[in-house]
């Protein structure tokens, strides 16, 4: 619903209230643990909209063209500049690495080095630390994801392409040693790992890798961790609707008074609108 609040002749701006509430009962909020959308847009605090409640930090952004927030194909996401960025989740509950696992996140990978990291949760520890977990790029056809330890044997052949936006899922089931691999929402292919996942206290950092000095060149959002193994129907859903369980009614706009403005320009506010999900332009 909107809602019309009188507008001042001079002194205003647009400003953007965001109320995302997850719909506890929907099926793909069960076993969320993690769940970013970077609607922030601003600042250097991520808000996990997951029963879980984490916080991320942004560390090192210049905030500018090459770092930090941008307007989107999905909306707001993050720049990480490839040089320092850090976007870090605690995880205090040690919950973030869970023995059955489903990663999803919307990437734009605008260049990469071999061995970058999409995501890890072994940011101060060596690559075949015994716990924690991470997914990495190979090359522009390929993907390793890593269990606690290092043991694997193959690659998850995922095409993409250089400044291409696509959707990843990464898929593991408890007591199984297979790794599922999705684009788009459609299966690609499986790797074997020899390990399971154990659980530790590392922050789960995404775009860099700290302990050796990594840092990926990539746009990030859309960031969901499950702490079971989602199917293929429900992996499809999420690219088909990535907002199926959030209330999207709950986002407005509304105006506010401004020293910074000495006069009001319509045409720069009616610019200013946002493409939430679909059907939610505010």
């Amino acid at each position: 619903m909107s809602h019309i609040i009188s507008k001042p002749n001079r002194f205003i701006k647009p400003r953007f209230e965001w109320r995302p509430r997850l719909i506890p009962e929907h099926p793909l909020s069960q076993g969320l643990i993690l769940f970013l959308i970077f609607n922030e847009g601003a600042g250097t605090k991520l808000y996990d909209l997951s029963p879980k409640g984490h916080m991320g930090l942004l560390s090192d952004f210049n905030f500018n063209a090459n770092s930090g927030w941008c307007s989107e194909k999905f909306g707001v996401a993050l720049k990480c500049d490839g040089v320092n960025d850090i976007i870090s989740i605690t995880d205090y509950s040690q919950c973030l690495a869970p023995p059955s696992l489903t990663f999803v996140a919307n990437l734009r990978i605008l260049s990469y080095s071999q061995n970058d990291r999409i995501v890890t949760k072994k940011p101060n520890l060596s690559w075949n630390a015994n716990s924690g977990w991470s997914l990495e790029v190979v090359d522009g056809s390929t993907f390793v994801f890593l269990a606690s330890g290092g043991s694997y044997t193959g690659n998850l052949t995922i095409p993409w392409s250089t400044d291409e936006w696509f959707q990843i899922a990464i898929v593991k089931k408890e007591g199984e040693s297979e790794v599922y691999g999705y684009k788009n929402g459609l299966y690609q292919d499986s790797q074997t790992v020899g390990d399971p996942i154990v659980a530790n206290d590392q922050s789960l950092v995404l775009c860099a890798y700290p302990f050796y000095d990594m840092y990926s060149n990539i746009i990030i959002d859309h960031v969901r961790v499950y702490n079971r193994a989602l199917s293929s129907s429900e992996i499809q859903e999420l690219y088909l609707n990535p907002f199926c369980n959030l209330e999207i009614p709950v986002y407005r706009k509304y105006w506010y008074v401004t020293e910074e403005a000495p006069s009001f320009n319509p045409a720069w506010a009616k610019q200013s609108n946002v493409f939430i999900g679909s059907g939610a332009i505010l």
